[in-house]
């Protein structure tokens, strides 16, 4: 399945406005800025790692 039928799927059953919401936050996470904050944050409090 291609890429533009899921997104048209996801607009479809969430509405465009949700759907361009959960796709920013998807792109945030995938972030380089995303994986540094993370990481950093762990470091700074390994006991929230759940480890």
């Amino acid at each position: 399945m291609h890429w533009t039928k899921v997104n048209e799927r996801v607009e479809v059953v969430l509405g465009r406005e949700s759907a361009a919401a959960l796709g920013a936050l998807a792109y945030h996470v995938a972030s380089d800025e995303f994986l540094t904050a993370y990481e950093s944050a762990r470091a700074s409090n390994p006991a929230a790692s759940g480890k």
